[in-house]
């Protein structure tokens, strides 16, 4: 009886360490897995960040590129005003240079 005892012991002894190595191991690859995850978690947390500045910056040079439109066709607009301007005081001074060649 105490073979039978001391046997089942033993058994229950390789069991229990068995079940020690797995647990162990198993705790092993989760310790991995919690770290990838929080590795991927990071990169994840960098690409939004990246991503949201880039939106920012987008937005910026499309104001910017806004700006720059509205002063280029201000710019044209002034030009076209001032060439104008000058063909009517061409006219003007042609006008004058035959009024005084007439008289």
């Amino acid at each position: 009886k105490t073979q039978k005892i001391q046997g089942e012991m033993n058994d229950t002894r390789l069991l229990l360490e068995e079940q020690t190595s797995r647990n162990q191991l198993l705790e092993k690859k989760q310790r991995k897995f919690d770290s990838e995850l929080n590795l991927i978690e990071e990169e994840r947390k960098q690409d939004k960040l990246a991503k949201d500045k880039l939106a920012r910056d987008l937005e910026l040079a499309k104001q910017a590129k806004n700006r720059l439109e509205e002063q280029i066709q201000s710019l044209k607009a002034d030009g076209e005003s001032k060439d104008e301007k000058i063909t009517s005081l061409q006219s003007q001074l042609t006008d004058l240079q035959m009024d005084s060649t007439n008289e």
